[in-house]
């Protein structure tokens, strides 16, 4: 069963996506469903983690996925509001030079 929750809102004219719960291996293909019917022919998106509880390796993959797709296309994700435990998953596996972090 997926624990996980998104709300998509606009801000500033980009998309912004909450997520509340926690981003398991079983909520990797849903959440890169919904990222992708979020940007559409979008190039930038935001994550909002201030209420995400854990994130996976296979969700770790959906996100350095889209990302270099959104590179090519001079766009891409920036994170914003992660936790302490999320931020170091990020420093441990080296994405946290590879995403845009606030």
């Amino acid at each position: 069963m997926i624990q996980m929750k998104m709300t998509k809102r606009i801000e500033n004219g980009e998309p912004v996506l909450f997520i509340q719960g926690q981003l398991t291996a079983q909520a990797a293909p849903f959440f890169d469903e919904t990222l992708k019917k979020v940007l559409g022919d979008g190039k930038e998106i935001v994550l909002d983690f201030t209420e995400v509880e854990f994130i996976a390796s296979a969700v770790l993959r959906v996100l350095l996925s889209v990302e270099k797709k959104l590179k090519l296309a001079q766009g891409g994700i920036t994170i914003r509001n992660a936790n302490d435990v999320v931020m170091e998953v990020f420093r441990l596996t080296g994405l946290k030079e590879f995403l845009n972090i606030i």
